[in-house]
């Protein structure tokens, strides 16, 4: 807890686990970054009094009377949000640095949705290095999550798949199938 007027009150992690339990009505008063919602799904939430941020889960329970739905709400700590809010705002700058901190720092949920929340032109300039990776990494799965989200977005894919090409061979089969994929989506689209 800290002293803000905001989310003072908020612990570093609070689960709410039932009908008859409620996140604190503070939450209201945090910043939504993804989703307006405050029942659906995933979202990170920013104090716009101090800016600490928060990781918001909600994992619904199709039982019928709700009862078996959660929620939890986890402040993040500074080398959590930090490569975090660097992408989400579009520092390319130093691009292996906050890839290897935002890989290491970030849980999945967190990397995938600001990889998804980017705009374009920002996803476009992270797929040099990106890519890079993937075809360099021992565990190219995590990456592979990241880089599927170029197959629906026409100008990423082009941009993908002239990189995956000069890359020297042989491909990881994750890099074998996301180019069969987006070659896949390619001529669909001619």
């Amino acid at each position: 807890m800290t002293s803000c007027a905001t989310c003072g009150d908020l612990s570093y992690h609070f689960a709410v686990t039932g009908q008859d339990e409620s996140l604190p009505a503070s939450v209201q008063n945090l910043k939504r970054l993804w989703t307006r919602e405050y029942t659906l799904g995933h979202d990170v939430l920013l104090c716009p009094t101090c800016g600490a941020w928060f990781e918001l889960n909600h994992d619904a329970a199709f039982t019928g009377s709700g009862n078996g739905d959660s929620q939890t709400l986890e402040r993040l700590a500074p080398e959590v949000w930090s490569p975090l809010e660097r992408l989400l705002h579009g520092d390319t700058a130093n691009p292996d640095t906050l890839l290897t901190e935002a890989f290491t720092r970030l849980n999945e949920a967190l990397l995938l949705r600001a990889f998804e929340c980017m705009k374009i032109e920002v996803f476009a300039a992270w797929l040099p290095a990106l890519v890079t990776r993937f075809v360099a990494a021992s565990d190219p799965e995590p990456l592979y999550r990241v880089l599927v989200l170029v197959i629906d977005v026409a100008v990423l894919r082009t941009k993908y798949l002239e990189l995956i090409r000069v890359q020297p061979a042989p491909l990881a089969r994750e890099a074998k199938w996301l180019t069969q994929l987006c070659e896949e989506a390619a001529a669909k689209r001619r």
